[in-house]
C-alpha cells in the first residue's frame, strides 16, 4: 500500500508538475499569507509501519502510545514530558499514533470524525518534540494482541526503555495493558512507566472528545484553546453544480479522504491553505460555507471554500482549511439577491477576522 507521507514536502504545484521545472514560488511575491514549513524538514522522521520494515537493529528510546487526534494541548504536554525524559536518558522521543483510529475499527457503524488526518497529527507530533513518529496499523492483528504482544512488536521498531502515559492510559486486547500491568512487565524487559498528570483541571479537561463536540457545534474558538492551534478540515476539491460561479462566488467543494468532523452548518472565514505538507504550501484569505445550500433547496451538506483574491484552477488539489471564526450560522433568504447582498457581508467580515488572526 502506499503511505500518506509519500508527498510531504514534494512539490504538488500544477505549473511545476506540466512543466517539469524547479518550483519558482518561494521567489515569488504574492498577496498570500507566507507560510512556514518547519514541519516539512522532519518528514523522513515519520515511519510508517504499514510500509516500512523493522530495523536489523532497532534503537532503544522512550516512547509515549495513543491515538493523539488532534494534538491537542494535552497531547503536547505530554510529548513535551517525553522528550525531557528521553533528553535525560540521552535516548530519542519515539511517539506512537494508531491510524486508523481505534474507534473506527471497533465501532464501525458508529458516525466518528478525526479531528486531523494522520500527515497532522505526525507533522504537529514532531513539532510538539518528538524525534521520530511511528504511524502503527491498529487492525485485526494488533486489537488481538495481548499487551505483551504489542509491545514486542512495537520493540521491532523502538525498544522501549520508558513509557510515558497519561491518567487511564491502557493498552493490548480489551485494554489489559493497564498501568499496573505495564509496570510488571517492564520490570521484566527493562522499561520504566512514567506518568504524568493531565492538563486542566478536573472540570476542564482538555480532550479530544471535547474539541470534536466544540467543532461540531461550530464553536471553532473553544476548539482552539483546546488545541493550541486553529481547528482544520482537509478534502480534495471535487467538482460540484457550480451555483457559485453563476453568481459571483465560485468555490472549492471538499471531499475528505478520512471521515472527518464537520463544523456546525454556518460561515467561517478561514485561513485556505493550497499544497499543505509541500515546499510550495501558500495561505489564502476564505470564506468557508457549511450546509446544504438552503436558498437553492439543496438536500447534500458541503464544506466548500471561497478564496479571496483568487483565480485559478483547484479541481483535483488538496485543500486544507484552518478554521478562525464563524461569522453566523446557516440561513434560507427569500431571493438569489438577497443571498448575494449577505455573502458580500460575509466576505468583508472574514477579510476583517483574517487581517486580525494569522493562521
Amino acid at each position: 500500500m502506499a503511505s500518506p507521507f509519500a508527498r510531504i514536502g514534494a512539490c504538488e504545484c500544477a505549473r511545476t508538475r506540466a512543466a517539469g521545472t524547479t518550483c519558482a514560488h518561494r521567489a515569488e511575491t504574492t498577496a498570500m499569507e507566507p507560510s512556514t514549513n518547519s514541519h516539512i524538514a522532519g518528514a523522513g522522521r515519520i515511519i510508517d509501519a504499514r510500509t516500512v520494515a523493522p530495523p536489523a537493529s532497532p534503537e532503544d528510546a522512550v516512547l509515549a502510545i495513543g491515538n493523539f487526534d488532534g494534538v491537542h494541548r494535552g497531547h503536547q504536554s505530554l510529548v513535551a514530558r517525553a522528550r525531557r525524559e528521553a533528553d535525560a536518558r540521552g535516548l530519542p522521543c519515539v511517539i506512537v499514533t494508531f491510524d486508523p483510529h481505534p474507534r473506527q475499527v471497533l465501532r464501525p457503524d458508529a458516525p466518528f470524525g478525526l479531528v486531523a488526518t494522520v500527515e497532522e497529527r505526525a507533522a504537529w507530533l514532531l513539532q510538539a518534540g518528538a524525534h521520530r513518529v511511528i504511524v502503527w496499523p491498529f487492525d485485526d492483528q494488533t486489537r488481538t494482541q495481548s499487551p505483551r504482544e504489542f509491545l514486542a512488536a512495537i520493540g521491532r521498531h523502538a525498544r522501549p526503555r520508558a513509557v510515558v502515559h497519561g491518567p487511564g492510559f491502557a493498552l493490548g486486547r480489551a485494554r489489559a495493558g493497564t498501568a499496573d500491568v505495564l509496570g510488571a512487565i517492564g520490570r521484566e524487559d527493562g522499561f520504566d512507566l512514567v506518568p504524568i498528570e493531565p492538563l486542566g483541571t478536573a472540570g476542564d479537561r482538555v480532550s479530544s472528545s471535547a474539541i470534536r463536540e466544540a467543532i461540531e457545534r461550530g464553536d471553532v474558538e473553544a476548539a482552539a484553546r483546546g488545541l493550541g492551534r486553529w481547528p482544520t478540515y482537509s478534502g480534495i476539491v471535487v467538482p460540484g453544480n457550480r451555483v457559485g460561479r453563476t453568481i459571483g462566488f465560485p468555490t472549492a467543494n471538499l471531499e475528505p479522504s478520512v471521515p472527518r468532523v464537520v463544523p456546525a452548518d454556518g460561515v467561517y472565514a478561514a485561513w485556505v491553505e493550497r499544497w499543505p505538507f509541500t515546499h510550495c504550501e501558500r495561505r489564502f484569505l476564505g470564506a468557508v460555507s457549511v450546509g446544504d445550500r438552503p436558498t437553492f433547496a439543496g438536500t447534500l451538506r458541503l464544506v466548500e471554500a471561497f478564496l479571496l483574491d483568487f483565480d485559478d484552477d483547484l479541481y483535483g488539489e488538496t485543500l486544507r482549511l484552518h478554521l478562525v471564526a464563524r461569522i453566523r450560522g446557516q440561513e434560507r433568504f427569500a431571493s438569489v439577491d438577497d443571498l448575494v447582498t449577505q455573502m458580500h457581508h460575509d466576505v468583508a467580515l472574514c477579510r476583517g477576522v483574517l487581517s486580525t488572526n494569522p493562521v
